[in-house]
């Protein structure tokens, strides 16, 4: 953390002796805040996350000094650092950011937190859907879901954020879309459409996101197909 909200580093090096930062801001105040903020609250130890509440803080007000005039959060990249185009601001981190603010303040009123503060995150948190909807609702290769960057033509597996976050209002599309020929391949989510890369954490959020979005029958099939393909069978490490 700094002063100045400069992003921390992308790649912390043997224990804090040195670092990489060649990735740039990959919306990761984004993640850590939602990771973090939904750690303490899994681990319910206060004093583990009386040590985190100031991380949360600062990743949560650096993503406020990052939101756009339309009301998202910019980032140079995302987590796939630039192998894949993002855009200057991307689904996935504002997604997160939403969560990240509900997970602070139900974790903020454990910790004894002033009321001002966390009705100010609350008040955040209320704003991102509809900013959400408005900067990356589309319809996409015919599917009304989300497009992940402005100007993005093509489908991209991280359109799943917004379901585990809780936000369902392209619910339909997009699940039809993440479990169409376009996205689904034999190792699960493609990253992008009619490309052959693949990571298995977009697969594992998409089930997550159908799952809470309560397409249980469909979801269950393509887990059970992912477990015998990626967990039982031939993977890569």
């Amino acid at each position: 953390m700094n002063a100045d909200y400069k992003p921390i580093p992308s790649s912390i090096i043997a224990e804090g002796t040195s670092f990489w930062n060649g990735a740039g801001d990959r919306g990761d105040m984004a993640m850590i805040a939602y990771g973090a903020a939904r750690f303490a609250l899994a681990y319910s130890d206060r004093e583990t996350a009386t040590k985190l509440w100031p991380l949360i803080e600062w990743c949560l007000e650096y993503c406020r000094c990052k939101k756009n005039s339309d009301g998202v959060i910019a980032s140079d990249s995302d987590e796939l650092e630039g192998r894949f185009p993002a855009g200057k601001a991307n689904l996935n981190t504002s997604s997160l950011y939403y969560d990240s603010l509900h997970s602070a303040v139900m974790l903020g009123k454990d910790l004894g937190i002033k009321s001002d503060q966390l009705y100010d995150y609350a008040n955040r948190a209320q704003q991102m859907p509809t900013a959400i909807e408005k900067y990356f609702g589309a319809e996409v290769e015919g599917f009304q879901t989300y497009r992940y960057y402005a100007g993005n033509e093509v489908l991209r597996a991280w359109i799943c954020t917004p379901l585990t976050v809780g936000i369902f209002d392209r619910a339909a599309g997009t699940i039809e879309a993440l479990f169409s020929a376009r996205l689904w391949t034999a190792d699960g989510l493609a990253t992008q459409a009619g490309d052959k890369t693949f990571w298995d954490r977009a697969s594992l959020y998409a089930l997550r996101g159908a799952l809470a979005a309560g397409e249980t029958q469909r979801a269950m099939k393509f887990l059970t197909y992912c477990s015998n393909r990626r967990l039982l069978g031939e993977h890569v490490p």
